[in-house]
Parts: structure tokens; C-alpha cells; sequence
């Protein structure tokens, strides 16, 4: 039932000036709340599916690593994760940078 309707079927009735203020007024609140919430859910929704991706991602290359360091081929290493090779190519850069200390 939308705000019109509630307005259209308070407004028929016989009720007081005041009352009728107190009504809107609170059907007015419980709709905004409701928006509110919507909103809310939403962004609570997007913000998860972010974390998500993002642990996920973190995961893979942490598994790369392990595997890069105990001799597993770029190629197998793509497969397993599903990093891309480029990335892959990166990680492997970056550890033996950290192997030869710089």
C-alpha cells in the first residue's frame, strides 16, 4: 500500500486535524526507516562482495607464492590459481627481488 493510498484513506475518515498530522508524521518516518534500511542492506551487500573478492585475491597470490617457492612451474601455478600469467610472472619477479635482497 503506498503513502497516497494511506493519505486517501485517512483523509475519508473522520479523524482530528492532529491525529491526522501524528499518522502521516509516523507513516512518513516508518517509510523513510524502511528506504533506510534498503539502502543500508544494500551497501552492507556490495561492501561483502568486495571483502570477498578481495581475501580471495590475497589468497590465490599467497598460493602462488608457496607454490613458486617449492618449484612448481608459472604455467601450473595459473592453473591451480587462476591468476592470470602476467600476474603470475609478477609474483615470481617480486620473490626472487626478495631472494637476491633488494
Amino acid at each position: 500500500m503506498g503513502l497516497r493510498t494511506l493519505e486517501l484513506i485517512i483523509n475519508t475518515q473522520i479523524i482530528a486535524e492532529e491525529q491526522k498530522e501524528k499518522i502521516f508524521r509516523r507513516i512518513k518516518m516508518t517509510w523513510i526507516a524502511q528506504m533506510f534500511e534498503e539502502e543500508k542492506q544494500e551497501a552492507l551487500k556490495q561492501n561483502t562482495e568486495e571483502v570477498t573478492v578481495s581475501v580471495t585475491n590475497s589468497l590465490k597470490k599467497t598460493i602462488a607464492e608457496n607454490m613458486l617457492r617449492s618449484g612448481d612451474s608459472v604455467e601450473k601455478v595459473v592453473s591451480c590459481t587462476e591468476l592470470s600469467q602476467e600476474q603470475v610472472e609478477e609474483i615470481q619477479k617480486n620473490l626472487l627481488l626478495q631472494t637476491a635482497g633488494v
